[in-house]
């Protein structure tokens, strides 16, 4: 039975690293995916559980809430490639709105 600190690694080549309360991961634990996405935050009963850091194999990033494995609060947001686009064309909306009044639909 697992309890307390521990690294656990399946044939897959994913890996947790945390603590383990009653041989399910409980408390603090970092989930490592051969993917590349990484869960950062807590575990209840073997489950991302409360407050947590989801880091996807795609760049976006999931901060907040988690029950059962699903997030379901945001905290944060972030997608690096669509920021930078904004950032690059600051004021774009803008444009686009004044471009637009008076058309019919």
């Amino acid at each position: 039975m697992k309890h307390g600190y521990g690294v656990f690694v399946w044939e897959s080549g994913n890996y947790y690293k945390g603590n383990y309360l009653m041989d399910a991961r409980g408390g603090y634990g970092e989930m490592y995916w051969n993917d590349g996405s990484v869960y950062k935050g807590e575990w209840k009963d073997g489950e991302q559980e409360g407050e947590g850091i989801l880091y996807m194999a795609d760049g976006r990033v999931k901060e907040g809430i988690f029950k059962k494995n699903r997030f379901i609060e945001r905290k944060k947001v972030s997608l690096p490639a669509f920021d930078h686009a904004i950032a690059a064309n600051e004021g774009l909306n803008e444009k686009w709105a004044h471009s637009s009044q008076g058309m019919q639909g």
